[in-house]
């Protein structure tokens, strides 16, 4: 049985061929450590960064990051160093706490085995985070597609991660 979705602008209803999830705040319940440890590497480094800033920062790379940044601070703010330490408290956390996985995201998984739906990580995290924190969470093994926005020019907001996401499994974008 094929499970539909139906669109307006189509129309009709269209079987759902495949499912493309972004990893940190959908899959993994990370979310809340990037607004915690982008704050904290902010203030080690002498800026107040507020929840609402850090939530600008998701999916940011220096490319993008880099303006943003010297928007809030000034021109004197230098992503990388901040980033590092962001990805320096975040790392030990992670390392003695873990990351849990969203509530619901097994039961979504099952569904969508029972229903032969492929499903794919595009997540502009790199591909060793990915790998290591799915495991850690039993879920590497649930996708059958694994994308990292490190392996395409251009990161979020742009679509490419979700327009290789689909060519992953085999899809038309639309």
């Amino acid at each position: 049985m094929a499970i539909h979705h139906y669109n307006p602008e189509w129309g009709a209803q269209r079987p759902i061929r495949g499912i493309l999830f972004d990893m940190d705040g959908l899959v993994l319940d990370s979310e809340s450590l990037y607004t915690r440890f982008w704050r904290e590497a902010a203030a080690a480094l002498g800026y107040t960064m507020t929840v609402e800033q850090s939530l600008g920062m998701r999916s940011l790379g220096k490319k993008l990051g880099q303006p943003y940044l010297e928007s809030l601070f000034g021109p004197t703010v230098d992503y990388t160093t901040l980033r590092n330490k962001r990805i320096e408290r975040m790392d030990a956390y992670v390392a003695e706490y873990g990351i849990a996985p969203k509530p619901g995201i097994f039961e979504l998984l099952d569904y969508m085995d029972a229903h032969n739906i492929p499903g794919a990580i595009t997540s502009s995290s790199p591909m060793e985070f990915i790998e290591k924190h799915l495991a850690d969470a039993n879920l590497l093994h649930r996708f059958r597609k694994l994308c990292s926005g490190h392996s395409i020019p251009n990161g979020k907001p742009a679509p490419d991660i979700y327009l290789l996401g689909a060519a992953e499994l085999g899809l038309k974008p639309e």
